[in-house]
């Protein structure tokens, strides 16, 4: 059975509302306190720290192609990422042998401080809001947006497709 159609009013409405608010969180204020970072690099460092907590530090590494994948970026965009969080000294970008089998990226101790000094200051932003909001409520909009965002990204690889 097929889903009911919105009218297309309906659809251009909404649409235009949901770009609207993705465009007004994007802008807003919030993200002042990202001073040192941008959100795209706190992001990545996040990602990073993740990925290596809990492991030896012989085997911590976050490979560049899952950074990529992670965060939806081209190669090229994740590259001009990390080397420049490479030049700020925040991450050691190296590669498996000869480079063939891929490179990767863990965070250095100045990453590290530089990514928990960002958090504390979110943490200290967002606990209110989350607070204020209900955390119920934040976790139910979460996955809602989760899954609207995968229902976007199938609708893009179906035209990419097509």
């Amino acid at each position: 059975m097929q889903k009911d159609k919105p009218l297309s009013k309906d659809i251009v409405n909404l649409s235009n509302e949901l770009l609207y608010q993705r465009f007004i969180f994007n802008r807003e204020q919030i993200f002042q306190f990202l001073n040192e970072l941008s959100m795209q690099e706190y992001v990545a460092l996040h990602i990073m720290d993740d990925n290596e907590e809990g492991m030896p530090p012989e085997e911590a590494r976050t490979y560049l192609q899952e950074l990529t994948e992670r965060m939806n970026l081209t190669v090229r965009k994740t590259s001009t990422m990390v080397k420049h969080l490479k030049e700020r000294g925040l991450v050691s970008w190296l590669h498996d042998g000869d480079g063939s089998e891929g490179t990767y990226v863990i965070l250095t101790d100045m990453g590290k401080e530089m990514l928990k000094g960002q958090e504390d200051l979110m943490i200290e932003y967002f606990s209110d809001v989350i607070v204020e909001f209900g955390v119920d409520r934040v976790i139910e909009l979460l996955g809602l947006w989760r899954d609207l965002e995968d229902i976007m990204r199938k609708e893009i690889r179906k035209r990419e497709d097509a």
